[in-house]
């Protein structure tokens, strides 16, 4: 396996500094947080600014245009476009996958409208990325009605998966119920990226992000039996560890960065050829 960067659990480091801890620390990639990417070029930089920026670190995938289940009624030119921007700009970066999720936007609760809702927003966001060579990496989550693999499954048969796969995160495959031996039988064609995540007890009466405040193998989640089950699809791709921890988000970047690596490391085997260079 590769280990990626993920600019999202150091929330308040800029997008710079996200990219050198990568390099410096000997991350194989990094996953840019896509509010962070807006950022940088809101303030005058260019995807080509960005690219130099990155030099030869690869980028595994932008994180994360959420609520895709709104692009088939609300605002749909004005997402869409922001979708082909962002595409525009993986493609410049040499990024490959554009992470989506689904909320709660759904104004009817049975699946088969659900399931209508999500195909139409996919449909309209593969036209409007799809020239620029960009797949879309669909995360079930856990406090959405779009939350099970076999939902995920099925809307991929219905649009096709040229364009679009699976990011796999081990928290929301926990806390939504999923069988690893299921996951272990997925086709690792659909796996475009996998995330490490474990949680603290759910706090309140659903689980929300705010509980995967642990870092990885201090809390409740088996990591080695999920890590062990995805691997087991012959998946070799990136991983990396979200944490979404207010707690975590206070400490100094570099000693953020530094544990996770090795907390990744000790979860998931590295492909031969592709170790990080310890820090």
């Amino acid at each position: 396996m590769r280990y990626a960067y993920h600019g999202g659990t150091t929330l308040y480091a800029n997008l710079v500094t996200d990219i050198r801890l990568a390099k410096e620390l000997g991350y194989d990639s990094v996953e840019l947080w896509i509010p962070k990417v807006l950022r940088y070029l809101a303030a005058g930089f260019t995807p080509d600014d960005l690219a130099d920026e990155l030099g030869n670190l690869p980028v595994a995938m932008l994180d994360v245009i959420v609520g895709f289940e709104r692009m088939a009624r609300q605002h749909v030119d004005e997402r869409l476009d922001e979708c082909a921007r962002l595409a525009e700009v993986a493609a410049r970066i040499g990024c490959p996958t554009i992470q989506i999720v689904a909320t709660d936007e759904f104004e009817d609760q049975a699946w088969p409208t659900q399931r209508r809702v999500l195909v139409d927003s996919l449909r309209g966001m593969i036209d409007a990325t799809s020239s620029y060579g960009v797949k879309l990496a669909i995360e079930p989550l856990v406090y959405s009605p779009f939350r099970s693999l076999s939902q995920a499954l099925e809307v991929i048969a219905d649009v096709g998966s040229d364009r679009v796969g699976l990011c796999l995160d081990t928290w929301h495959l926990w806390t939504s119920g999923e069988d690893w031996d299921v996951v272990a039988q997925l086709d690792p064609g659909l796996i475009l990226s996998a995330q490490l995540s474990d949680t603290g007890p759910r706090s309140g009466s659903r689980w929300h992000d705010l509980d995967r405040a642990a870092l990885p193998g201090d809390g409740i989640v088996p990591l080695q039996a999920a890590v062990d089950a995805v691997e087991a699809t012959g998946y070799t791709g990136h991983w990396c560890v979200e944490m979404l921890s207010l707690q975590h988000r206070e400490w100094h970047p570099r000693e953020l960065a530094t544990t996770l690596l090795e907390r990744m490391r000790q979860y998931v085997r590295p492909n031969p050829g592709t170790v990080a260079t310890p820090p």
